[in-house]
């Protein structure tokens, strides 16, 4: 890569990183007052959804290993997918009856 080549994605990843920074800034600002909120429905739904979040990265992780054996994402693979078993269980189990 030529050197004005590295430059440019430089300057793109330094404008990239204020943009973040001054919008969550704004985002703070903006929330900072809010009175907001959960419910057992929302915390339960949130619990739902940090299982498929793990399955997904576990599976990526162990498409990754198999295209190319590396055992790193051997092991990354099967500790999240481990992680989706007992978020799982956990999500059940504390719903407090909402799935019945």
């Amino acid at each position: 890569m030529s050197q004005h080549r590295i430059a440019s994605i430089a300057k793109r990843r330094v404008l990239c990183y204020w943009l973040v920074a001054i919008g969550l800034t704004i985002g703070y600002a903006m929330m900072r007052g809010s009175g907001w909120q959960g419910s057992a429905q929302l915390h339960t739904l949130m619990e739902g959804i940090s299982p498929l979040l793990a399955m997904v990265v576990g599976a990526i992780a162990l498409v990754r290993f198999y295209s190319k054996k590396n055992n790193t994402f051997l092991f990354i693979g099967t500790g999240f997918l481990g992680t989706v078993l007992l978020y799982g269980y956990h999500t059940v189990v504390m719903s407090g009856g909402i799935w019945v």
